[in-house]
Formats: C-alpha cells, structure tokens, sequence
C-alpha cells in the first residue's frame, strides 16, 4: 500500500528509477527489464541510507497513469483505484501478513469452526469512520453481504450463508467449507471493504452515497482527470500511525511525461 512509503525523498527518487524502467521496457528485452529490476532494488537500498525521515506535515504526489472509474473496490478491481484506496481509505476485517498468514485489522479476532462452516468475527471497539460514526456488526455485516452480491467468486464461496450482526461479533454459517472466503476476504481482487451501512444503496448494489471508510487517509479533493487528494484522518484507530500528511495522486497517462516531472521535481 501507498501508506507504506513514509520518506518522501525515497518515494520520489523510487518512482523516479521506476518510471524509467517503465520507458525502457517499452523498447527492451526482458532481459533488459530484469537489469532494470536489479538496478531499481541498488538504488533503493542506496537510498534508505541517503534520504532524511519524513514529516508529520509533509505531502507525496504520486503519479498514476490511469484514473480509475471509481473508488468503490468492493466493485471495481482496477490496479490505480486498489492503490488509491485499499488500505488507505478503506479497510477490511482481516488482511494477509508478509507471511501469507490472516492478521486482524477491524477485527480483534476471529475464529473457524473445526468443520469450517461456522466463521465469526469481534469487532475492536475503537473503529470510526471518516464521518465520525462508530463502526459497529451491523455496518460490517451489510458491507460484507453488499461483496457477496457484487462479486461472484465470494458469493459461491460462501455457499449458503449470509453474513447477521450479533453485538458486537460478525458471523456467517454456511452448508459448505468457509475456508476460501476468509482467504479472500483477507486478499481479493474485489476487496471486502467494510463502509458504513448508511452510505449502501438500498436499491443499487453498484451505488455508492459516498466514499467514507476507516483507513488512516480520507479523501479531500477529487478533480476528475486532474488528481485525486487525500488528506491523513485524525480519528484514525491506530494512533501511532505514521506517514505524509497529503496524498496526492496525479494523473498523468504518458510515461514520458510522468519521468520528466519526476526528474524536473514538478
């Protein structure tokens, strides 16, 4: 995720070797673009020893070739609107770990019944969303029933069950293995972001009222074909929480042109 790069120095001079590999495997070999990969991996490493930390009040511009349509992820997988927003503006209940393994995120902790049919989720308690309300089971339960119905894969994964608010733990229960849909609630293409129950539409699975999610960043600008801005949320859960203060994502769809203003600074 975006929200990892946390030197400012680092990100530019990174997406600067970045973006020059990108030119040169447009006209090389893939041996060529193998060389590059080792050489953008030399320079970063150069570069953790070369650049300062970042400030609390510092801004990133990242520039991204492709706008995506929408930031609703749990509708739309496109690679720009996953960086944009997972992870940054929204959040699940359970991610992967460098391992592979599931780690809780929203949810304190989660358990698989021994037949696999049973999966059950405690909420933390300290979770707000973007416009100040306390997530709750109900939110989670109708964002994780919206997944199920916009995408396929999740919905035969989860057989017959549903997701039912019970105080402050998720369930669902199914006539089948839940096995692979905790998988891929922790890492899908479409991703099981948990929203407010309030900004779902009741009469369009596809419809978002709002972009409003619990991650660390909330959007603050949105100028369709110019850049999308987010701005770090001061009620976010994680309080140690550290990075950029602005994340602003330019769109820019020429290679060439993303290189030079990297280069020129701009």
């Amino acid at each position: 995720p975006v929200c990892r790069w946390r030197n400012p120095c680092l990100y530019r001079k990174a997406a600067a070797v970045t973006g020059l590999m990108e030119e040169r495997a447009k006209v090389g070999s893939l041996a060529l673009l193998h060389n590059m990969k080792k050489l953008a991996v030399a320079a970063l490493a150069l570069l953790l020893i070369s650049c300062s930390p970042s400030e609390k009040d510092s801004s990133i511009d990242i520039a991204l070739m492709q706008e995506p349509p929408t930031l609703d992820v749990q509708v739309n997988s496109s690679i720009s609107g996953k960086m944009i927003a997972v992870g940054n503006i929204f959040e699940k209940l359970v991610n992967l770990d460098e391992d592979g393994d599931i780690a809780c995120s929203l949810a304190s902790s989660y358990s698989l019944s021994e037949d696999g049919r049973s999966l059950e989720f405690t909420l933390r308690d300290d979770v707000v969303f973007h416009d100040g309300s306390v997530l709750d089971a109900e939110d989670a339960a109708a964002s994780l029933n919206r997944w199920l119905r916009v995408y396929p894969a999740a919905r035969d994964a989860a057989g017959s069950g549903t997701f039912s608010a019970d105080g402050p733990k998720v369930r669902i229960e199914s006539d089948s293995s839940l096995l692979m849909l905790l998988m891929m609630m922790a890492s899908s293409p479409q991703c099981a972001a948990i929203m407010p129950s309030e900004a779902l539409s009741e009469d369009n699975d596809y419809s978002l009222s709002e972009n409003i999610g619990t991650g660390p960043y909330r959007i603050s600008e949105w100028y369709p074909g110019d850049y999308i801005e987010l701005e770090r949320f001061g009620d976010y859960h994680e309080r140690d929480a550290s990075g950029p203060a602005v994340l602003r994502y330019i769109f820019v769809p020429d290679g060439t042109t993303r290189r030079l203003g990297l280069e020129s600074g701009l």
